[in-house]
Protein backbone atom coordinates (compact mmCIF):
# COMPACT_ATOMS: atom_id res chain seq x y z
CA UNK A 1 0.00 0.00 0.00
CA UNK A 2 3.03 2.17 0.56
CA UNK A 3 5.15 2.47 -2.58
CA UNK A 4 9.03 3.81 -1.87
CA UNK A 5 8.86 7.60 -2.02
CA UNK A 6 12.00 7.23 -4.49
CA UNK A 7 10.28 5.83 -7.18
CA UNK A 8 7.03 8.43 -7.25
CA UNK A 9 9.79 11.25 -7.17
CA UNK A 10 11.34 9.05 -10.36
CA UNK A 11 8.00 9.12 -12.02
CA UNK A 12 7.64 12.55 -11.49
CA UNK A 13 10.85 13.39 -12.83
CA UNK A 14 9.86 11.20 -16.12
CA UNK A 15 6.98 12.82 -16.53
CA UNK A 16 8.61 16.23 -16.36
CA UNK A 17 11.15 15.10 -19.19
CA UNK A 18 8.22 13.84 -21.24
CA UNK A 19 6.73 17.37 -21.09
CA UNK A 20 9.89 18.97 -22.05
CA UNK A 21 8.17 19.69 -25.82
CA UNK A 22 6.56 22.81 -24.03
CA UNK A 23 4.15 22.10 -26.17
CA UNK A 24 1.32 24.50 -26.00
CA UNK A 25 -1.13 24.95 -22.67
CA UNK A 26 -4.75 24.45 -22.79
CA UNK A 27 -6.80 27.26 -20.56
CA UNK A 28 -6.86 26.46 -16.96
CA UNK A 29 -9.80 24.28 -15.43
CA UNK A 30 -11.15 24.97 -12.68
CA UNK A 31 -13.68 23.08 -10.19
CA UNK A 32 -15.28 23.19 -6.91
CA UNK A 33 -16.92 20.86 -5.06
CA UNK A 34 -19.03 20.55 -1.78
CA UNK A 35 -20.64 17.61 0.99
CA UNK A 36 -19.95 15.43 3.90
CA UNK A 37 -18.48 12.55 4.87
CA UNK A 38 -18.87 10.19 7.28
CA UNK A 39 -15.63 10.10 9.47
CA UNK A 40 -14.43 7.61 11.77
CA UNK A 41 -10.98 7.45 14.10
CA UNK A 42 -9.34 4.93 15.78
CA UNK A 43 -6.60 4.38 18.13
CA UNK A 44 -4.58 1.21 18.75
CA UNK A 45 -2.75 -0.19 21.53
CA UNK A 46 1.10 -2.19 20.11
CA UNK A 47 -1.13 -5.36 21.24
CA UNK A 48 -4.01 -4.26 19.01
CA UNK A 49 -6.47 -3.53 21.11
CA UNK A 50 -8.63 -0.81 20.46
CA UNK A 51 -7.86 2.04 23.08
CA UNK A 52 -10.81 4.75 21.47
CA UNK A 53 -13.23 5.10 18.98
CA UNK A 54 -14.37 8.34 17.37
CA UNK A 55 -17.06 8.43 14.35
CA UNK A 56 -18.87 11.63 13.00
CA UNK A 57 -19.94 13.74 10.05
CA UNK A 58 -17.15 16.39 8.41
CA UNK A 59 -18.69 19.29 6.24
CA UNK A 60 -16.45 19.12 3.00
CA UNK A 61 -15.36 21.89 0.48
CA UNK A 62 -12.76 21.86 -2.16
CA UNK A 63 -11.61 23.67 -5.04
CA UNK A 64 -9.16 22.73 -8.02
CA UNK A 65 -7.00 23.71 -10.71
CA UNK A 66 -6.05 21.59 -13.66
CA UNK A 67 -3.85 22.58 -16.57
CA UNK A 68 -3.38 21.20 -20.08
CA UNK A 69 0.31 21.23 -21.05
CA UNK A 70 3.01 19.42 -22.76
CA UNK A 71 1.22 15.99 -23.12
CA UNK A 72 1.01 16.42 -19.02
CA UNK A 73 -2.52 17.21 -16.74
CA UNK A 74 -1.40 19.23 -14.11
CA UNK A 75 -3.64 19.70 -10.86
CA UNK A 76 -3.50 21.29 -7.82
CA UNK A 77 -5.93 20.84 -4.99
CA UNK A 78 -6.95 22.68 -1.90
CA UNK A 79 -9.47 21.13 0.65
CA UNK A 80 -11.06 21.92 3.98
CA UNK A 81 -13.46 19.79 6.38
CA UNK A 82 -14.80 20.68 10.07
CA UNK A 83 -17.77 19.02 11.98
CA UNK A 84 -17.33 16.80 15.11
CA UNK A 85 -17.31 13.47 16.05
CA UNK A 86 -18.33 11.35 19.29
CA UNK A 87 -15.63 10.09 21.52
CA UNK A 88 -15.58 6.69 23.09
CA UNK A 89 -12.38 6.17 24.93
CA UNK A 90 -11.03 5.67 28.23
CA UNK A 91 -9.30 7.49 30.79
CA UNK A 92 -5.57 7.13 31.95
CA UNK A 93 -7.05 5.14 34.74
CA UNK A 94 -8.86 2.75 32.71
CA UNK A 95 -12.24 4.59 33.27
CA UNK A 96 -14.96 4.56 30.19
CA UNK A 97 -14.92 8.29 28.70
CA UNK A 98 -17.68 9.78 26.30
CA UNK A 99 -17.58 12.86 24.90
CA UNK A 100 -16.85 14.45 21.68
CA UNK A 101 -13.92 16.00 19.59
CA UNK A 102 -14.23 18.98 17.41
CA UNK A 103 -12.49 18.70 13.76
CA UNK A 104 -10.76 20.43 11.36
CA UNK A 105 -8.65 19.58 8.82
CA UNK A 106 -6.70 21.59 5.84
CA UNK A 107 -5.38 19.66 3.07
CA UNK A 108 -3.59 20.61 -0.26
CA UNK A 109 -2.05 18.12 -3.10
CA UNK A 110 -0.08 18.67 -6.04
CA UNK A 111 -0.38 16.18 -9.15
CA UNK A 112 0.69 15.36 -12.28
CA UNK A 113 -0.51 12.83 -14.56
CA UNK A 114 0.40 11.43 -18.10
CA UNK A 115 -2.02 8.98 -20.85
CA UNK A 116 -1.09 5.66 -21.60
CA UNK A 117 -2.36 5.16 -25.21
CA UNK A 118 -1.26 1.51 -25.02
CA UNK A 119 -4.50 1.06 -22.52
CA UNK A 120 -6.94 2.62 -24.49
CA UNK A 121 -8.42 5.98 -24.59
CA UNK A 122 -8.93 7.75 -21.18
CA UNK A 123 -6.21 6.16 -18.92
CA UNK A 124 -3.64 8.13 -17.17
CA UNK A 125 -1.34 7.20 -14.76
CA UNK A 126 0.64 10.03 -12.31
CA UNK A 127 2.24 10.74 -8.83
CA UNK A 128 1.00 13.57 -6.09
CA UNK A 129 2.77 15.14 -3.39
CA UNK A 130 0.84 16.33 -0.45
CA UNK A 131 0.36 17.73 3.10
CA UNK A 132 -2.48 17.54 5.49
CA UNK A 133 -2.94 19.06 8.85
CA UNK A 134 -5.38 17.86 11.07
CA UNK A 135 -6.93 20.22 14.23
CA UNK A 136 -8.52 17.90 17.07
CA UNK A 137 -9.94 19.37 20.15
CA UNK A 138 -11.33 16.96 22.92
CA UNK A 139 -13.80 18.33 25.30
CA UNK A 140 -13.81 17.18 28.71
CA UNK A 141 -15.82 14.70 30.16
CA UNK A 142 -16.65 15.71 33.46
CA UNK A 143 -13.44 15.33 35.78
CA UNK A 144 -11.39 14.10 33.09
CA UNK A 145 -9.93 17.73 30.78
CA UNK A 146 -10.16 17.66 27.08
CA UNK A 147 -6.90 19.18 25.30
CA UNK A 148 -6.09 20.41 21.60
CA UNK A 149 -3.84 18.41 19.33
CA UNK A 150 -2.86 19.24 15.58
CA UNK A 151 -1.28 16.53 13.33
CA UNK A 152 1.12 17.25 10.54
CA UNK A 153 1.60 14.37 7.80
CA UNK A 154 2.96 14.78 4.56
CA UNK A 155 1.90 11.95 1.40
CA UNK A 156 3.25 10.98 -1.80
CA UNK A 157 0.62 8.87 -3.91
CA UNK A 158 0.78 6.62 -7.44
CA UNK A 159 -2.31 7.67 -9.23
CA UNK A 160 -4.18 5.85 -11.84
CA UNK A 161 -7.79 7.54 -13.60
CA UNK A 162 -9.44 6.15 -15.92
CA UNK A 163 -12.29 7.91 -18.00
CA UNK A 164 -15.19 6.34 -19.94
CA UNK A 165 -18.35 8.39 -21.82
CA UNK A 166 -21.60 6.58 -20.90
CA UNK A 167 -23.83 8.45 -23.42
CA UNK A 168 -23.86 12.15 -24.93
CA UNK A 169 -22.90 15.09 -22.35
CA UNK A 170 -22.02 11.82 -19.47
CA UNK A 171 -19.11 10.45 -18.28
CA UNK A 172 -17.59 8.54 -15.16
CA UNK A 173 -14.22 9.18 -14.04
CA UNK A 174 -12.56 6.58 -11.56
CA UNK A 175 -9.27 7.43 -9.58
CA UNK A 176 -7.04 4.94 -7.32
CA UNK A 177 -4.66 6.74 -5.19
CA UNK A 178 -1.86 4.46 -3.49
CA UNK A 179 0.87 5.87 -1.37
CA UNK A 180 1.90 6.83 2.32
CA UNK A 181 4.67 9.18 4.03
CA UNK A 182 7.25 9.70 6.43
CA UNK A 183 7.02 9.90 10.28
CA UNK A 184 4.42 13.05 10.49
CA UNK A 185 4.22 15.62 13.85
CA UNK A 186 1.83 16.31 16.80
CA UNK A 187 1.54 19.00 18.88
CA UNK A 188 0.21 17.83 22.05
CA UNK A 189 -1.08 20.68 24.01
CA UNK A 190 -2.41 18.94 27.87
CA UNK A 191 -3.97 20.70 30.49
CA UNK A 192 -1.26 19.41 33.00
CA UNK A 193 1.88 19.64 30.85
CA UNK A 194 3.67 22.53 28.35
CA UNK A 195 3.26 21.96 24.98
CA UNK A 196 4.81 18.79 23.79
CA UNK A 197 6.29 17.92 19.90
CA UNK A 198 5.60 14.51 19.31
CA UNK A 199 6.72 12.21 16.40
CA UNK A 200 4.61 9.93 14.74
CA UNK A 201 4.52 6.63 12.94
CA UNK A 202 4.64 6.27 9.01
CA UNK A 203 1.57 6.22 7.48
CA UNK A 204 -0.01 4.29 4.32
CA UNK A 205 -2.88 5.84 2.21
CA UNK A 206 -5.48 4.55 0.16
CA UNK A 207 -8.14 6.37 -1.81
CA UNK A 208 -10.86 5.68 -4.37
CA UNK A 209 -12.65 8.61 -5.87
CA UNK A 210 -15.56 7.49 -8.10
CA UNK A 211 -17.23 10.82 -10.44
CA UNK A 212 -20.03 11.42 -12.68
CA UNK A 213 -19.43 13.93 -15.04
CA UNK A 214 -22.69 15.26 -16.83
CA UNK A 215 -23.23 18.85 -19.10
CA UNK A 216 -20.20 19.98 -20.50
CA UNK A 217 -17.68 18.55 -17.87
CA UNK A 218 -17.68 15.06 -19.58
CA UNK A 219 -15.74 16.93 -22.45
CA UNK A 220 -14.00 18.82 -20.05
CA UNK A 221 -16.00 22.02 -20.43
CA UNK A 222 -18.00 23.48 -18.09
CA UNK A 223 -20.70 21.12 -16.66
CA UNK A 224 -21.39 19.18 -13.22
CA UNK A 225 -19.90 16.57 -11.02
CA UNK A 226 -21.08 14.63 -8.43
CA UNK A 227 -19.00 11.71 -6.54
CA UNK A 228 -18.09 8.99 -4.05
CA UNK A 229 -14.88 9.11 -2.04
CA UNK A 230 -13.27 6.18 0.02
CA UNK A 231 -10.31 6.69 1.79
CA UNK A 232 -8.46 4.60 4.25
CA UNK A 233 -5.36 5.66 5.76
CA UNK A 234 -2.89 4.01 8.80
CA UNK A 235 -0.50 5.76 10.85
CA UNK A 236 1.97 3.75 12.97
CA UNK A 237 2.90 4.69 16.57
CA UNK A 238 5.05 7.20 17.58
CA UNK A 239 8.07 7.19 19.80
CA UNK A 240 7.37 8.40 23.79
CA UNK A 241 8.54 11.63 24.49
CA UNK A 242 8.83 13.27 27.78
CA UNK A 243 6.34 15.92 29.23
CA UNK A 244 7.21 18.79 30.86
CA UNK A 245 5.86 21.63 33.09
CA UNK A 246 8.71 24.69 33.03
CA UNK A 247 11.45 22.69 34.83
CA UNK A 248 9.54 19.81 36.39
CA UNK A 249 9.65 16.46 34.30
CA UNK A 250 5.85 15.18 34.88
CA UNK A 251 6.01 12.35 32.43
CA UNK A 252 5.92 10.94 29.07
CA UNK A 253 3.41 10.75 26.10
CA UNK A 254 3.39 8.83 22.88
CA UNK A 255 0.70 8.67 19.99
CA UNK A 256 -1.05 4.99 19.38
CA UNK A 257 -1.50 4.11 15.90
CA UNK A 258 -4.39 5.66 14.18
CA UNK A 259 -6.68 3.87 11.76
CA UNK A 260 -8.67 6.31 10.07
CA UNK A 261 -11.63 5.39 7.56
CA UNK A 262 -14.08 8.38 5.51
CA UNK A 263 -16.66 7.50 3.29
CA UNK A 264 -17.75 10.84 1.26
CA UNK A 265 -20.69 12.51 -1.33
CA UNK A 266 -19.39 15.53 -3.09
CA UNK A 267 -21.20 17.31 -5.68
CA UNK A 268 -19.86 20.24 -7.54
CA UNK A 269 -19.38 22.51 -10.91
CA UNK A 270 -16.31 22.69 -13.22
CA UNK A 271 -15.85 25.39 -16.03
Amino acid sequence: MRPDPRLLALLAAGMLAGGGAQAACEPVAWAWQAGAEHSRWQEHADSGRRLLQERGTLATLAGQATLACGGLRWEARLGVADGRRGYQGESSGGQPIRTRSQVRRLHWQAAALMPVPGWGAGWQVGAALGQARLWRDIASAGPVLGYPERFDQWQAVALLDHQRPLQSGLALQARLALGGGPAGRLLLQLPTADPAHLRLGASAVAQLDVTLLGGGAADAAAGWRIGLLWRQQRTGAGPAAPLWRGTLLVGAAAQPAIRQTDLGLQAGWQW
